[in-house]
């Protein structure tokens, strides 16, 4: 079953995670992602697939030990310096053996502590450091593999690099209309099988967009084609699949009706919008009811670009969205940014569903004015036909969406067109991303 599945392949990571964090990024290291515990298969030496470069990074030329550092000289030229503390803060061998979790109470390390002894093991490729009894620990050794700490180390050298790594994996590329003459596709055979579904996923984290041809069309299939990435989100609509089939009695949302829906995000009226938006076409309408994506992180660079003092509005202004279905026994109402923005200052998350806002009484008189002149730039570029791709989804294509990036609407149409589907958290993908081997940092 996918549980067990998933229950071996997070053992195995977290495994990997403290004892051989390297082999765990298998498709650029070159190492095995499969390897056990044992050190002969975590430190590769002769017979490696691993490059001369990668080789020199894991091996160890020289161990110093100041009063505050173990310093560890690499054949590459890069030099490591690790904290007693940190060091005996990490230790594998103070982790319960099944979860993985510290079991060494870290308020107990002292912060001048320093090992006995330091051991550099050529054969084990690893490091032991004997540590003496303190007032609220006893006297201990750890073993750290060498893998481990050259992949952990938090040199600004190391840092930049593992986030280089990553972005050179997982950078978005901005699309456009053009994008509709190759979509980033596999089909249902593939992604099922985890080459597949590692690719679906790097398209995810690239384009904000995957699709998937040849899905069984029953809503279990369907179900279980989600469940491939990770656990399905309830919300106040289902019990997690939902379908968009017109209805004929009273709606709480118009995807339940035929009527045009322009280019939106989901659920901006949740404080946590949901991450992933997966629609499969089970019943295609006869005439019209194109499916409409549009990259929003594309459009925020072209107002970015051409309009500043737009872009610089809807990223420093809160919006109030909301759902107000007494009926379901919900009223969901949240505020954010349309342009939402890290630390470092880089775009992750575009929030906007017009159709969804909350009444205008939470800006100052200023603000309202300047909505209401900026607002046409915004809904003009998302609906431009250039930034669009527009698709009649085929019965049998499933189309993943990350939401808080890429917008979705539809043409207008008559007969019957349903779309079965369901949310995902941005966590589910994040860690069925770790599971596979793809470096994700945030």
């Amino acid at each position: 079953s996918r549980g067990m599945l998933s229950l071996t392949r997070a053992l195995s990571v977290l495994r990997r995670s403290w004892l051989q964090p390297g082999m765990a990024r298998s498709a650029s290291a070159g190492a095995g992602a499969r390897g056990g515990p044992n050190h002969s298969v975590l430190v590769r030496t002769q017979g490696s697939s691993a490059s001369a470069p990668q080789q020199a990074a894991y091996n160890c030329t020289g161990v110093q030990h100041t009063s505050r550092l173990v310093q560890l000289a690499w054949a590459d030229g890069h030099c490591s310096h690790f904290h007693h503390v940190w060091l005996r803060d990490h230790c594998p061998d103070s982790l319960h053996p099944t979860s993985h979790q510290r079991q060494i109470n870290t308020l107990h390390i002292p912060l001048d502590l320093a090992p006995e002894r330091v051991e550099l093991l050529a054969e084990e490729q690893a490091l032991r450091l004997v540590w003496p009894k303190s007032a609220r620990l006893p006297a201990h050794t750890s073993t750290f593999p060498l893998r481990w700490l050259r992949d952990h180390c938090y040199s600004s050298d190391s840092r930049a690099q593992r986030q280089t790594a990553a972005v050179a994996e997982t950078q978005p590329v901005l699309w456009d209309a053009k994008l509709a003459s190759s979509p980033p596709t596999v089909s249902f055979r593939e992604y099922m099988e985890e080459d597949g579904l590692r690719q679906t996923a790097r398209n995810l984290l690239r384009y904000g967009l995957a699709f998937v041809e040849d899905v069984p069309t029953t809503l279990e299939d369907v179900r279980a084609a989600a469940s491939r990435i990770g656990q399905i989100r309830r919300t106040f609509y289902s019990d997690g699949m939902w379908d968009t089939k017109p209805r004929e009695a009273k709606v709480n949302d118009t995807a339940y009706t035929n009527l045009e829906l322009k280019p939106h995000t989901d659920g901006c009226y949740w404080r946590d919008t949901p991450g992933l938006q997966i629609f499969s076409c089970v019943e295609q309408s006869s005439q019209g009811g194109a499916s409409w994506f549009v990259d929003g992180f594309n459009a925020a660079a072209k107002i970015r670009a051409s309009r500043p003092d737009v872009y610089e509005f809807f990223s420093t202004r809160e919006f109030a969205f909301q759902h107000c279905a007494p009926e379901d026994g919900a009223y969901a109402f949240a505020k954010g940014p349309v342009f939402e923005h890290d630390r470092h200052g880089d775009l992750v998350r575009f929030r906007f569903n017009n159709d969804d806002r909350a009444p205008l009484d939470y800006l100052s008189e200023s603000d309202v004015d300047k909505f209401y002149h900026f607002l046409p730039v915004l809904l003009t570029t998302l609906q431009h036909e250039s930034l669009g791709l527009k698709r009649v989804l085929k019965v049998g294509e499933m189309v993943i969406v990350a939401n808080q990036r890429v917008l979705h609407g539809r043409e207008a149409f008559t007969g019957v067109r349903n779309l079965v589907g369901c949310y995902l958290d941005l966590d589910e993908l994040f860690s069925c991303c770790r599971l596979l081997g793809l470096p994700v940092w945030k």
